[in-house]
């Protein structure tokens, strides 16, 4: 499942991913709103952890998945996982680099071994 042109877009606009986008993959990739955040947030830990991100830039992505999966109708589940790879990089914002970059990776490794 390619999402690097989602995680792109995200990446360089600190903005919501617009509903339309997330109903267009979805559509196109045949899963639910919350399966794609969820896909989502696996794609960018997945390339932080590579160094194929940045932190900034897979702090943007995921802020703006976020704004995307708040405003989310209580009908549709929640997506836990993309909560927890937001709350990843979210602990780092108050910090310094490389401090910031040293909390993230250990959340994501956390968050990792549990599932």
């Amino acid at each position: 499942m390619d999402l690097r042109r989602y995680i792109i877009d995200a990446a360089a606009s600190p903005r919501v991913v617009p509903p339309e986008v997330v109903s267009c993959a979805c559509a196109e990739l045949g899963i639910s709103a919350t399966d794609f955040c969820d896909h989502f947030a696996k794609e960018v830990a997945r390339a932080y952890l590579a160094e194929e991100l940045s932190w900034l830039d897979a702090d943007t992505a995921m802020n703006s998945l976020s704004g995307y999966f708040f405003g989310l109708p209580k009908e549709i589940p929640f997506p836990d996982y993309a909560f927890g790879v937001f709350l990843a990089f979210d602990a780092g914002e108050v910090l310094e680099a490389p401090e910031n970059e040293r909390v993230t990776k250990e959340q994501l490794v956390a968050l990792h071994a549990k599932g």
